[in-house]
């Protein structure tokens, strides 16, 4: 992995707990705040904006919407890394409608750029798309975004050396929305099967990450 790569990655794949990144465990928008505080100094400027912003510049609320383009350059939140905290923090606080529409926000800074890095993060934030849609109930839009994670990897193989564990939870996701919600057993097990392939297939970069953050 080059220093390129690691700088260009919202999200880290190393020194988890060193640097106190937030994930699926996170429980509050704390967690994703001092992600931000230890991210935005590393990352290339390209990224960011040059200021270091305070928690309640990311915070939005539902009646927020119908004003959030007049916000969102008031508060000068027009970079693709400001962007992908405020989604997160209205994520976390269940803003799903607003998260939504700054994730893709956020897709739009990073269609211009060509870099593993960026295309890592492109497939991470269709993920939170897709769980966008389906705590709004929209499970037909969350499975369409599922199928283009799956899409965006078979169209460039150099993600799953990178990113397979992204891979294998949207295979599982997908296996679940084929039997809760289609009915379709044989196409659950076949995803399901895949995403425990795909984790027994990559298991040393697993045990590695598990040795070196433990």
């Amino acid at each position: 992995m080059t220093e390129t790569y690691k700088n260009n990655l919202f999200f880290a794949l190393s020194k988890r707990q060193e640097k106190k990144d937030f994930d699926s465990y996170s429980k509050n928008e704390n967690d994703i705040y001092n992600f931000y505080l230890s991210k935005v100094i590393e990352l290339p400027r390209i990224f960011k904006q040059t200021d270091i912003f305070e928690l309640s510049t990311f915070r939005f609320y539902d009646e927020d919407l119908g004003n959030i383009n007049t916000l969102l350059l008031n508060r000068r939140l027009n970079s693709s890394f400001e962007l992908y905290i405020s989604s997160f923090v209205s994520f976390i606080n269940k803003q799903y409608l607003i998260a939504n529409y700054l994730f893709h926000q956020v897709l739009k800074h990073l269609k211009m750029m060509t870099d593993i890095g960026t295309y890592v993060n492109v497939q991470f934030i269709k993920l939170q798309i897709s769980q966008c849609f389906d705590l709004n109930g929209d499970r037909r839009s969350s499975l369409r975004y599922l199928l283009d994670v799956v899409r965006g990897f078979s169209q460039n193989h150099l993600l799953l050396l990178h990113a397979n564990n992204l891979l294998a939870s949207t295979y599982m996701r997908i296996g679940v929305y084929c039997e809760r919600v289609y009915n379709n057993y044989g196409l659950a097990h076949y995803t399901t099967f895949k995403s425990c392939y795909l984790r027994d297939l990559f298991r040393e970069k697993y045990l590695i990450w598990y040795v070196n953050n433990t």
